[in-house]
């Protein structure tokens, strides 16, 4: 990919010259009357030089963009396009405060290709300013308030200092359609706005892919520890008492990075990025879903997923279940032995909890005040698993347990996975795939084939 900014794309070492030679550029903002244009290779540029906003397009394409892109960091890389959806054709366009105060994208005609749209009276006679700020937000406001903000209508990209919301809000980052094309593509990543505890989903379409597991207070409960993901996130409260997750990143400075950024990628995925000072790169340290068991629910419904040492995806049905359709391995599984609150007749034990260790916890939790966690699943006869977690407390689960992986040592958490009391006594083994060949010399193929259906089989689809 090759992006195209026309002259004047600056580099740190023609700052002195930008400063005293080019008029082509603003400092910090742009006021009503003012005028930023394609054709003469005009930026408008943060007051500390972190950021810097133009227009940018792509080789062998006539379609131009107003973007936002880091000053110091070779790229450009982008992390917010205003017209991503409205493209200029040619490079007559230019941008300005138009007279009724919103920030507008002009084609060479004139005409008003985007707009910051904000609903300003016609009889307002306030001045009004776009400042681009050195977190990289772009602020339009007037004499008196901040009227709209590029921070709360994100595209691709999360960077520092943005808040976003975590009660009942939809706010979502969008991928592009392509990598020369910011156009809205088909994946969103952002927080689910009805579940709690918090947790970062990617969506493609309306169908979930992956997810973060919950927020616990201090992390991510189903991303590798080993990731910075975890570490860095805050979850504050607003003057409304509304909550919101801020990212401060003063660890990498301190380590010598000078950026992070999260990114919805075209393709799907989710990445944390880290700008290397020293190397000049841009280093991936964090990816969502960066296996095959990430994916969502890739196993199904009462399916535990491990990932092998070489990184494939092994399926195996929860202890107490057995698969659901044979002929259909990513079908989930089904409970052996009812429950005793839906046995026909009596004389059953009472119902009794398996303790899985290392686990991602399963989606559609519900969080309950009680301190007998186990004793108030066992009294709702839908209750299906339970979870106590610091930071979190009692945490439930009803019907199917979804998306359930199990993790490596020492991450994750305990689940309490509800059976009937005699699928407790039975002893669950999964067979290791690389045990098969010695089953085969040593049974018939008929006991082997009993071996892969009801204890363990591999998932061998392509990894999309």
């Amino acid at each position: 990919m090759m992006l195209s900014t026309y002259k004047c794309f600056v580099s740190f070492t023609l700052l002195f010259y930008f400063l005293c030679f080019c008029p082509e550029f603003s400092q910090g903002g742009i006021k009503q009357g003012d005028v930023v244009r394609d054709q003469e290779g005009d930026f408008l540029f943060s007051n500390g030089f972190n950021f810097v906003m133009g227009f940018f397009g792509f080789d062998n394409s006539s379609s131009r963009y107003v973007g936002i892109w880091y000053y110091n960091i070779p790229g450009p890389q982008i992390i917010w396009v205003a017209n991503r959806n409205t493209p200029v054709n040619g490079n007559g366009g230019s941008f300005t405060v138009a007279e009724n105060g919103n920030l507008v994208i002009l084609d060479e005609n004139k005409n008003q290709i985007w707009s910051t749209n904000v609903s300003i009276g016609q009889n307002n006679t306030d001045s009004f300013e776009a400042v681009l700020r050195d977190d990289g937000n772009l602020v339009l406001a007037n004499e008196n308030a901040v009227l709209w903000e590029s921070f709360e209508n994100p595209c691709d990209t999360y960077v520092p200092g943005m808040k976003v919301p975590v009660n009942g809000k939809s706010f979502f980052f969008t991928s592009w359609k392509s990598s020369t094309d910011p156009s809205l593509g088909n994946h969103t990543m952002g927080i689910d706005p009805v579940g709690l505890p918090p947790q970062v989903f990617v969506w493609e379409g309306e169908r979930k892919k992956w997810r973060s597991g919950y927020w616990d207070g201090r992390v991510f409960t189903g991303v590798d520890t080993k990731s910075s993901f975890l570490h860095g996130f805050i979850l504050n409260y607003d003057s409304n008492g509304d909550r919101y997750f801020v990212y401060n990143d003063n660890e990498w400075k301190l380590n010598g990075n000078s950026s992070v950024r999260f990114q919805i990628g075209w393709d799907g995925y989710e990445r944390e990025l880290i700008w290397n000072e020293t190397e000049k790169y841009w280093s991936v340290n964090q990816k969502g879903p960066h296996s095959q068991c990430e994916f969502y629910n890739y196993c199904g419904n009462f399916a535990s997923c491990d990932t092998s040492d070489s990184g494939s995806a092994i399926c195996s049905c929860l202890q107490g279940f057995e698969l659901k359709d044979k002929e259909n391995l990513s079908s989930g599984c089904t409970r052996k032995t009812a429950l005793k609150g839906d046995q026909t007749s009596d004389g059953f034990d009472e119902d009794g909890f398996l303790e899985r260790t290392s686990m991602k916890l399963p989606d559609f939790a519900r969080v309950v005040d009680t301190k007998d966690c186990e004793g108030n699943c066992l009294e709702n006869a839908s209750c299906t698993a339970y979870a106590e977690v610091t930071g979190i407390g009692c945490m439930v689960w009803y019907g199917d347990l979804v998306d359930v992986q199990h993790l490596g040592r020492d991450e994750g958490n305990s689940l309490y996975i509800r059976l009937a009391q005699s699928d407790l006594g039975k002893i669950h083994q999964m067979v290791p795939l690389a045990l098969f060949p010695c089953i085969l010399i040593f049974n018939s193929n008929f006991h082997l084939s009993l071996v892969l259906f009801f204890h363990v089989w591999p998932l061998t689809n392509s990894f999309n």
